[in-house]
Parts: structure tokens; C-alpha cells; sequence
């Protein structure tokens, strides 16, 4: 069993303009490909941009590759990223993102949570894939730093 990773947020209450500005993130998990039901690790990193009004954009670029199987091979993806994401007073709440790229696309459903306002925590709920419409089955992580100006290495934390 994962022992639990515990971190001190602050004491305030959150609301949407709190998320707002660019975040480096990274990624990894399983996703299980829904018309042959094969796994396969999935790995990533990208930006967010939040409006602190409920919408986002960005960009992630992403290795996939099969987990077993005689077709094990690496398959490299850029995607562009849009959707929308909610905040409660607490610091938690969701995403709802669609990724463009590689002639196909992709809805996922992510819950939030603020660790700070320079730090987002979000692991996946569910996926559709646009082509067959068929539910994506997906164990991602998401850690997410906010870029700043201020500090030498241009991220936050």
C-alpha cells in the first residue's frame, strides 16, 4: 500500500482566480485502449494556461506504450488542450479537458485539488474517445507547478 504524501495549505478559502496563470505539469499512468482492451503506460508533460475565470488551454506532449504483447512499441503525441475547470472554497475541484491531436481527440475528466496557489494535484475520473465514443479507462497522476518570472529556474515551488 502507497503511504500518503501529506503537505500544510494554507488556511483560506480558495476561489477560481487563485488558479490562474501558466503551470508546467507532468504525468504518468495506464490507460487501457478500448477496442482491443490492451494496457499501456502513458507518460507526459505540458502546460496549462488557467483564466481564473473557469477556462483553460494548453499543450502536452505524450509517449505511449504497450504494455506486453508482440505490438509493444513507443508512440510519441502532441496534443493542444482546452476545457473548463471548478474550484470549491476548500481547494478541491474538477477539469473537464478535451485534447486535439494526432487526427483523433479526447475528453477527460480530472479531480483538483489546490495544494497552493503555485501547486495543483489532479488524477483522471474518466475519458471518452471522440472517434468511437467509447470510454477511455485511465490511472493518470497530474502535478502541477505555476511558471513565474521571479524565480531563476521560471517555475514556482
Amino acid at each position: 500500500m502507497a503511504e500518503p504524501i501529506l503537505q500544510k495549505r494554507p488556511a483560506h478559502a480558495f476561489s477560481l482566480p487563485d488558479i490562474s496563470g501558466a503551470y508546467a505539469f507532468r504525468f504518468n499512468g495506464v490507460a487501457v485502449d478500448p477496442s482491443t482492451f490492451l494496457p499501456y503506460y502513458i507518460v507526459g508533460v505540458g502546460i496549462f494556461a488557467f483564466d481564473g475565470q473557469g477556462g483553460l488551454t494548453g499543450n502536452q506532449t505524450s509517449t505511449i506504450t504497450q504494455i506486453g504483447g508482440t505490438g509493444a512499441s513507443q508512440t510519441v503525441s502532441v496534443y493542444s488542450l482546452s476545457g473548463t475547470y471548478t474550484l470549491s472554497a476548500d481547494g478541491t475541484g474538477t477539469a473537464e479537458v478535451t485534447f486535439k491531436g494526432d487526427m483523433r481527440g479526447e475528453k477527460g475528466s480530472f479531480a483538483v485539488v489546490v495544494v497552493s496557489p503555485d501547486r495543483l494535484l489532479m488524477i483522471s475520473t474518466g475519458g471518452t474517445d471522440e472517434v468511437t465514443g467509447l470510454a477511455v479507462d485511465e490511472v493518470v497522476s497530474i502535478e502541477a507547478i505555476r511558471q513565474t518570472s521571479a524565480s531563476p529556474t521560471g517555475y514556482a515551488g
